[in-house]
């Protein structure tokens, strides 16, 4: 599935639904970001997840920030409220695997690609 913030993405998601792609609404929830937040954090400090040098994609980690609820929930937000500075990459990336967790092909177990 494709996850999309239904947040001004009608159109688009009526163009790529009807062009076939599997889209599924992925709310940017503090709820719905806390795990794949806290899987991406772990991953990185782990090793396992490598990011290739990307100027721009390195510039919006930089930039971002992780508020925490009071039930330990956490979301990347922009540090310090810079409404310059861009975490799209980062949230894309939560989203992305946001999705994949919330599907069929993921299980605790390991990864499951069909």
């Amino acid at each position: 599935d494709i996850g999309y913030d239904s947040y001004n993405a009608t159109q688009y998601t009526i163009n790529a639904e009807e062009s076939g792609l599997p889209m599924a609404r992925y709310s940017q929830t503090l709820s719905n970001f806390n795990g794949p937040t806290k899987f991406i954090q772990m991953l990185i400090l782990s090793g396992k997840c490598i990011i290739d040098s990307n100027p721009a994609i390195d510039w919006m980690f930089g930039n971002v920030e992780l508020i925490r609820d009071h039930n330990d929930n956490v979301k990347p937000y922009k540090a310090n409220g810079d409404k310059n500075a861009k975490i799209d990459g980062v949230i894309s990336m939560c989203e992305s695997l946001g999705t994949y967790l919330a599907s069929n092909y993921y299980s605790p177990e390991g990864w499951i690609i069909n």
